[in-house]
């Protein structure tokens, strides 16, 4: 049963749903994948993750096809996502987040061993449930060349495919989130890759109000060099 829309962008549509048997809210999302074989990647992918049954993954319960478009439904996350937190005006205090970062690099530690790359850790996949419990949604795009630029390791800028299988591009992308977790901004915000480069030459990212051992810390995670 359809209650209201939760988002859109290029992937598709989220909409909030009630199972009518259990009563259960669950969000649904609408893929626009309409090729056969990539809705079989992301379904196997899904699988695979299910199997792991970890609470800070977004659990998926089933798919069904309609009107040629995979449907997804998965654990509603009614705290909302990552981006919104940054987006409030009140201080995240760094404990707090370096015990997000934390348990999101523990997730990500199991999945690579499962040789599951993420592909795009961003905020806006990084979600929170009824009890502020953070999980990592949004394995749609695990193991093929795609991300999001500004979470998007330097090394994958022209796609090669050595990178496809690479764990450390994750790694990468959850630096950039703690960066601007932290900074409330991302250095790399509508950047073209060759000034991407050039911020990292000059490592201009506005981090040193920060603590000297989280400033090494981030620069670690985000060297251009892998």
């Amino acid at each position: 049963e359809y209650i209201e829309d939760l988002g859109e962008g290029g992937f598709g549509k989220v909409v909030l749903a009630k199972e009518k048997v259990s009563e259960r809210q669950v969000a649904i999302k609408c893929l626009k994948l309409t090729r056969k074989y990539e809705q079989s990647n992301i379904i196997d992918e899904i699988q695979i993750i299910s199997q792991l049954n970890h609470p800070n993954i977004v659990t998926y319960y089933h798919n069904f096809m309609k009107d040629n478009c995979l449907h997804i439904v998965m654990e509603y996350c009614r705290e909302g996502s990552l981006r919104n937190k940054i987006s409030l005006k009140d201080k995240i205090e760094v404990n707090t987040v370096l015990e997000w970062i934390r348990d999101i690099a523990s997730v990500m530690q199991i999945i690579h061993k499962k040789n599951i790359i993420h592909h795009d850790i961003k905020p806006d996949n990084i979600l929170f449930s009824e009890n502020n419990v953070i999980k990592i949604s949004d394995f749609g795009v695990a193991n093929k060349l795609i991300g999001t630029k500004n979470y998007l390791a330097p090394e994958m800028f022209n796609y090669n495919e050595n990178t496809r299988k690479d764990a450390r591009i994750d790694v990468y992308a959850l630096g950039v989130t703690l960066l601007e977790i932290l900074t409330k901004q991302n250095p790399f915000l509508g950047k073209k890759q060759n000034e991407i480069i050039k911020n990292h030459e000059t490592k201009d990212f506005k981090i040193d109000k920060l603590p000297q051992w989280v400033q090494e810390l981030i620069l670690k995670a985000i060297n251009i060099i892998p």
